[in-house]
């Protein structure tokens, strides 16, 4: 089964996201899901090689802070594709 990280600001936009609600559809959808909040520091770069997928729930300054960690990997480093959830204003 495909492991998805859920990179996720549950302060973005104007509506409620809860986290429960977001990581039921992943999980739905046949994956395994890991969850972090983007809000509570960076210890969801360590989790990323153990990922298939990052999916990022935000609104543009989540996804900035995302791409620019993932922009830091080397080449060498497992390549990892990201979705976006736009959540923001």
């Amino acid at each position: 089964m495909k492991q998805a990280i859920l990179l996720h600001n549950p302060g973005a936009g104007d509506e409620d996201h809860l986290k429960s609600d977001l990581v039921e559809c992943i999980e739905n959808e046949g994956y395994t899901c890991v969850y972090f909040s983007v809000k509570k520091g960076d210890s969801w770069v360590h989790q990323l090689d153990q990922t298939d997928f990052a999916i990022v729930a935000g609104g543009d300054g989540t996804v900035r802070g995302v791409v620019k960690e993932l922009m830091k990997r080397t080449a060498l480093d497992k390549k990892i594709p990201i979705t976006i959830l736009p959540m923001g204003t």
